[in-house]
């Protein structure tokens, strides 16, 4: 579904992502972990089309994608949410999510497409459909910036961060939805999270980024006993 191939980006003279390189098959949901400031949103940013990578390149299937404004990688079929969530606060969430129902891939062959019914229902949000976006709890909200999202119709998710702040009963209920992103509609997920039951339960596959550099890869079981995670996390023992 999409390659990453030796990005890097800089900021000046700090270096924010080295090389990263890896791909993401189609169906998975690939999880991308890491401590604050390892370059994760910013490596969603350069794949987004939001930021220009100062090297690599990405594709999505055999497009690609490097260069593209953002507003043509949505048109593709790669969507992504943000870590502070920022609706339209005056409008209700039925009509937050139809403004992602005149955008992105939905009139693309084999889209995601879904309506808005289907998506304020897969993602829990029917009951308060008519209710003002700016009204709703902070759960809520994150589920709003996803439905946004799906309603553009993707073939790629990009989910920044959309368990932070939610009670451990929020992140049960959040996981179940992802799943059912994947298995519903057939979008492929990459994740960003802290919450690292949740990345560890939902992963096929994980990433680690340490200071803008890959330090392991593979199979979540695998890379919570990899000795460079655990210190990255939990730092050296003395």
């Amino acid at each position: 579904m999409l390659t990453v191939d030796r990005i890097g980006k800089s900021f000046g003279g700090v270096r924010a992502l080295h090389e990263i390189s890896f791909t993401v098959p189609e169906g998975s949901i690939f999880g991308i972990m890491g401590a604050n400031g390892a370059g994760k949103t910013t490596l969603f940013a350069t794949i987004a089309g939001n930021l220009a990578p100062s090297a690599g390149e990405v594709r999505l299937r055999d497009l690609r994608l490097t260069g593209l404004p953002p507003h043509r990688i949505a048109g593709a079929g790669v969507a992504r949410t943000f870590q502070i969530v920022r609706p339209f606060r005056g409008l209700s969430v039925r009509e937050n999510v139809a403004t992602g129902l005149r955008f992105g891939a939905r009139n693309r062959a084999g889209a995601a497409a879904m309506d808005a019914a289907g998506i304020l229902g897969l993602t829990g949000l029917e009951p308060v459909a008519d209710r003002p976006a700016g009204a709703l709890t902070l759960a809520q909200q994150k589920r709003l910036e996803v439905a946004r999202a799906l309603a553009t119709g993707p073939q790629l998710l990009l989910l920044d961060e959309v368990m932070a702040g939610l009670t451990p009963a929020e992140v049960k209920e959040m996981i179940a939805m992802v799943r059912s992103i994947r298995s519903d509609m057939g979008v492929t997920v990459m994740i960003i999270e802290h919450v690292m039951g949740a990345l560890m339960a939902l992963s096929d596959h994980v990433v680690v980024l340490d200071h803008g550099e890959t330090i392991a890869a593979g199979p979540p079981a695998d890379v919570a006993d990899d000795p460079a995670v655990q210190t990255a996390y939990l730092g050296r023992r003395r």
